[in-house]
Parts: C-alpha cells; structure tokens; sequence
C-alpha cells in the first residue's frame, strides 16, 4: 500500500468515526463511542505506519 492509499485510508476511518459519534444515541451511544475510538486508534496506528 503506498503511502497516499495510507493517507486516504486514514481520511476515512476518521470519518467513519465521527458518524457513529455524531449517530451515538440512546442505549447504544457507549457502543458507538467505543467503536468510534477505537476505529481512530487503528487509523492513528496505520498512518504511523507511513
């Protein structure tokens, strides 16, 4: 994978975070949340890895 596949990748896992953040809500906004965070440490982790 070069590195702007990295960069993009990176792009939208961070978006796709902030959907299931700004979409937490009810019973499952700790779900969402968790899920949320730990999608951005995978992104933090790959674009390290650049």
């Amino acid at each position: 994978m070069t590195k702007s596949e990295k960069e993009l990748v990176v792009e939208i896992l961070y978006e796709i975070a902030e959907v299931f953040e700004e979409g937490a809500a009810g019973g499952l906004d700790y779900w969402f949340t968790k899920l949320a965070e730990r999608i951005r440490k995978r992104a933090i982790n790959l674009h390290l890895s650049t």
